[in-house]
């Protein structure tokens, strides 16, 4: 098969009662199956749909929630041989103007959603390009369109979809991933879980990301075992949800970012514990943000009693423009953990200060993959930190629209002997032994002293401080402050409540005095925020560009409620305390 249509096609022949899908609203106390017969109809009538109001090759976006009609929409898109664009919803100002860039970047012409999201509010937020956008109501669409679908002219070189970047270190750009990338990559991942008859996967992640769509909904279908898929919202509200579905369904695969596993450690109640089987989870793959030890370990000894064996981790490392999967872990084997300096010495220096423990996302699995140094563009010997650059089928056909960025990322040329074109991916890792390490984004390194300073570093030194700072909750970034050198600003999120007897002030000084010990520079700023109020991408990884963003133009709030004093709210600022009696601060 040469296209994920002919994948569906083949599928709903030969199993058309398995039932490859459930859907689980653990809000609504209800569930949904979806069989492949079922979805290759449902499929070819949307399809038809659209096929009567678009051209092939045209921009559809489809803007649709997760559950059953957003897999429907996604297929239908395909079967109609337009190219589909996964995007979230609209709910804050934020959103809008996503959306309002995606369609612009991508020149969409329809919309592909359910009647109840054509509100005024929306449509008053979109800029609609001249042409003018048509809707499709996804949920009007009936069943008996299914006969007047055309199967479409597509060949694996065919653009199946464009997978808008996250946008953690920049402005969000269109992928265009083929039909021909996403069977390969579907292909490596199957090979590097092990899929077989037996599993049973679980998944929470946005379908709107390229973890969710490919290797929670696509994968599966390629592999041929059935998934539960629920809202990524079901799961930050309570985490235990997760871990209870894998549970109760005995699933076998399933993972999210470094994140997820940190939620569980922190909202997993030893009462939720005791009501959990996991012994049953063999792929717990982690992914799209560093993987750190400390996560590993903690996970494994706190679900242990649940029968979690710590072989069951599956570091991985990955991104879209690659479609999905570069590297992964070897199954059955706990991944490999190596000790580097905290902070990469400046040239000539010796290495000093703490070290820190970096966690293998395994070997390459069917790319070609280089450590290069970021600006001479030579190759860099084993263990050397440098950028990671990547060859193969999976590596998707560049930007939508953006040609001169494409020739400079997905075309680049190492110096030397090395022949081919690479994907600049801006990661930055080594390789030991043929696995790869993943250390931090280009990008986000920060230049203090002419040393190369890795702010997610930064960050864990600061998050353990204190019980109160929110593991993963902070960004590190550098701010021009008119002085000879910028200034290191920390911003980070607090539960207030588990800050016990310490002041603000005196964990602000923990916190500089910590980083300064740890790696050898000043935190000139540190500045507490709500829970929530870091700027994440989709996936949950920290972005620190948009942090800033919001820190230089003033937006991000402090958050230091005071203790709870007689005649006075636990949550009260100083401030309001005078208003509300009247006075002055």
């Amino acid at each position: 098969m040469t296209t994920i249509v002919e994948l569906l096609c083949a599928r709903s022949t030969r199993l058309p009662g398995f039932e490859g899908y459930r859907f689980k609203s653990h809000s609504a106390g209800q569930h949904r199956t979806l069989s492949y017969r079922t979805l290759a109809n449902q499929a070819e009538a949307i399809a038809a749909e659209l096929q009567a109001h678009a051209e092939p090759g045209t921009r559809v976006i489809l803007l649709q929630p997760p559950g059953p009609e957003f897999l429907a929409g996604f297929m239908g898109c395909l079967y109609a041989g337009v190219i589909v664009i996964p995007a979230s919803p609209p709910h804050r100002e934020a959103d809008f103007e996503r959306l309002n860039m995606v369609i612009e970047d991508s020149g969409a012409t329809v919309i592909l959603a359910p009647s109840k999201l054509r509100t005024d509010k929306l449509r008053l937020h979109l800029r609609e390009p001249s042409g003018g956008l048509k809707w499709i109501d996804l949920d009007l669409i009936s069943e008996d369109r299914a006969a007047a679908w055309r199967k479409p002219d597509l060949t694996g070189e065919s653009i199946a979809l464009i997978q808008y970047t996250s946008g953690s270190t920049g402005t969000p750009k269109g992928i265009k991933a083929s039909h021909s990338n996403l069977l390969y990559n579907l292909e490596q991942i199957h090979q590097c879980f092990g899929h077989s008859r037996g599993d049973r996967g679980v998944i929470w992640l946005p379908p709107y990301h390229d973890m969710g769509l490919i290797g929670g909904i696509l994968s599966p279908l390629y592999s041929q075992i059935p998934v539960t898929l629920f809202s990524p919202m079901d799961f930050i509200q309570q985490p235990f949800r997760w871990l209870e579905t894998l549970s109760e369904e005995r699933a076998t695969v399933s993972g999210g970012p470094n994140f997820a596993y940190d939620l569980c450690i922190r909202k997993v109640t030893s009462e939720q514990r005791a009501r959990l089987d996991l012994s049953h989870w063999r792929v717990a793959f982690s992914g799209a943000e560093t993987v750190r030890a400390s996560t590993l370990a903690r996970f494994a000894e706190t679900f242990r009693s649940c029968g979690f064996r710590p072989e069951a981790f599956l570091p991985c490392y990955g991104l879209a423009e690659s479609t999905l999967l570069v590297a992964g872990n070897t199954r059955e084997r706990p991944p490999e953990i190596r000790v580097m300096p905290s902070s990469p010495p400046a040239e000539g220096e010796t290495p000093a200060g703490p070290r820190l423990e970096v966690v293998s996302c395994g070997t390459p699995r069917g790319q070609r993959v280089l450590i290069v140094h970021p600006e001479t563009l030579e190759p860099c010997v084993d263990e050397q930190i440098g950028e990671i650059w990547v060859s193969g089928p999976s590596v998707a056909q560049g930007y939508w629209g953006r040609e001169a960025e494409t020739q400079a990322v997905f075309r680049a040329r190492c110096k030397g002997t090395v022949e081919g074109e690479f994907l600049r991916t801006g990661d930055l890792g080594f390789l030991a032994g043929g696995q790869l390490f993943v250390t931090g984004r280009l990008k986000e390194v920060l230049v203090i002293r002419g040393r190369n300073v890795f702010p997610q570093d930064i960050e864990l030194t600061a998050q353990r401080c204190h019980a109160a700072l929110r593991p993963n909750g902070g960004a590190a970034f550098l701010v021009e402050s008119g002085e000879a050198e910028p200034r290191l600003v920390l911003v980070h999120e607090i539960e207030s409540a588990k800050i016990g007897d310490k002041s603000y002030a005196e964990l602000r000084g923990d916190i500089q005095e910590a980083v300064t010990k740890d790696h050898g520079v000043r935190v000139h700023e540190v500045r507490f925020v709500a829970p929530g109020k870091v700027p994440r991408t989709p996936s949950g990884k920290i972005r620190r560009g948009a942090c800033r963003e919001q820190w230089v133009a003033g937006n991000l709030e402090a958050w230091e409620p005071v203790r709870r004093q007689p005649g006075r709210s636990a949550t009260e600022h100083p401030l309001q305390a005078a208003r509300s009696a009247g006075g002055k601060p």
